[in-house]
């Protein structure tokens, strides 16, 4: 989708279901940074990974023995990093569908998350034991310490149940199940920059921005917190500018760590039903902040973070919400069930007539039309006068042609953090050897959608029967 085509008055958060896909046994979604791809975490072992342009899978990937907890891809798209309930992690290579390393531990494995810059640097968290730092360029494990505080050590249960990076790549986020929320530096991850306990309760997902500069608290206490994170937009600036210096040719210098600065923001909550979130996410233009529901209702709640204020309930069916995934850039949203299903949600479709005649107005009420005097009546072409004396129609003259920028990034798909990218933009390519309901796909229970936006591929038959006949069957 072209987002300069896009209506600048349209909603930026979705307001309805467009189309579902039964049956996919999916536990868990994430989209890469573009969103022109979104893996699956089954529960029998498989990841799968969709084409969202045209929602047709692009990879079936088996690996995992159990069923797959999280999913986590790099910045450029390229590696897939998947951790289940098999006390495994992979990391997948997404040119070939094979597994690139493989980390296998004494617990399941909750949540893995990639390094933003450096796709050789994981942090995986732990079931009942602290989070791990992986290097699989030097097949190294490090177990991060639990950095609690003097004030609160006499919470002997307290354990970190979540952990990811930040978007400058320097620190990395823990969450406790007291509640406990812990900034670790990458060179010295066994003293906190910062402390802070934000409930009684446990922290059960952090939700970034897509420019890293907000982030979103779950916690188990009914409130989703949201912060403000002031030094990552001027980190991610200085490292682009080095960045376009370095290719051309003009050297760099080496960025320092920026020291770590967070602003709270507002406490989200429902003050009517009263219920708990799953997990949360922040909209593309981060004017949004979205809670998913937790419990029989399949609800998600948009809230506008410049007021507070809930702005959209979006309901769903009446199926409970297992967990949800926000696109990075466009207002499409897609949710689960716990059934199975996987539910599209996307902009009610509005009607552009001035598309098919640019000379069509939009009127509120019916008004009665008053024909013109001279509607009716024949006018002649304009002419314009050729060199020869003869003359030529206004129509047929020659004009310049129009200017197609195809260089320029798309305001939108691009930010100034991603001038800076240390590998290439990798786009999957459509495989044809397993279309959509075909097996091995049908097996496991991943069919194609009940309303298909577009057509994905056509099949020509070995025998077509003759033009203007029909095949007859006894």
């Amino acid at each position: 989708m072209n987002i300069p085509l896009i209506e600048s008055w349209l909603d930026a958060y979705p307001t309805q279901i467009d189309f579902s896909i039964p049956d996919t046994n999916v536990v868990a979604l994430a989209f890469n940074r573009r969103g022109n791809h979104l893996a699956g975490a089954a529960a029998n072992g498989a990841v799968i990974v969709w084409d969202v342009d045209m929602w047709s899978v692009l990879r079936l990937l088996h690996g995992h023995a159990a069923s797959v907890t999280s999913l986590s891809w790099s910045r450029s798209g390229r590696y897939l990093a998947s951790g289940g309930q098999d006390w495994r992690c992979i990391v997948w290579d997404m040119s070939t569908g094979e597994v690139m390393h493989t980390f296998d531990f004494d617990v399941p494995v909750t949540n893995v998350s990639i390094h933003p810059f450096k796709s050789h640097l994981l942090v995986a968290s732990l079931q009942s034991s602290p989070p791990v730092l992986i290097d699989t360029q030097t097949r190294t494990t490090t177990p991060l310490p639990a950095a609690i505080p003097s004030e609160f050590r006499d919470q002997a249960r307290d354990v970190d149940v979540l952990a990811c990076w930040d978007a400058t790549g320097h620190y990395i986020f823990t969450g406790t199940s007291k509640g406990h929320w812990h900034v670790l530096p990458l060179a010295d991850p066994t003293t906190p920059v910062f402390t802070d306990r934000l409930a009684a309760h446990a922290i059960r997902h952090f939700a970034f921005a897509r420019s890293g500069s907000h982030l979103a608290a779950t916690v188990n206490d009914k409130t989703i917190r949201t912060y403000h994170l002031p030094y990552v937009a001027g980190f991610l600036a200085d490292r682009a500018r080095v960045a376009t210096q370095v290719a051309r040719g003009e050297g760099g210098e080496e960025l320092p760590v920026p020291p770590f600065e967070c602003v709270p923001m507002l406490k989200l909550q429902d003050l009517v039903n009263r219920n708990s979130w799953c997990s949360s996410a922040w909209a593309g233009n981060e004017e949004f902040v979205i809670g998913a529901t937790a419990g029989r209702m399949h609800e998600l709640n948009v809230w506008n973070v410049a007021t507070g204020t809930l702005v959209k309930l979006l309901e769903g069916p009446s199926e409970p919400l297992l967990a949800f995934a926000w696109h990075p850039v466009l207002p499409v949203c897609v949710s689960l069930s716990q059934k199975g299903t996987m539910y599209v949600w996307n902009i009610k479709p509005r009607d552009r007539w001035s598309a098919f005649a640019p000379d069509f107005k939009e009127i509120e009420d019916n008004v009665e039309y008053e024909e013109r005097e001279d509607e009716f009546d024949l006018v002649e072409e304009p002419t314009l006068p050729t060199v020869n004396g003869g003359a030529v129609s206004a129509a047929a003259k020659v004009t310049k042609p129009a200017f197609v920028d195809l260089v320029t990034p798309i305001e939108g798909y691009t930010r100034v953090d991603e001038d800076d990218e240390s590998d290439e933009t990798w786009t999957l390519t459509v495989s044809l050897d397993h279309p959509v309901g075909s097996a091995p796909l049908s097996a496991m229970g991943v069919f194609a959608a009940t309303q298909p936006p577009a057509v994905l591929v056509s099949v020509q038959r070995d025998d077509p029967p003759a033009r203007g006949k029909r095949r007859r069957e006894d």
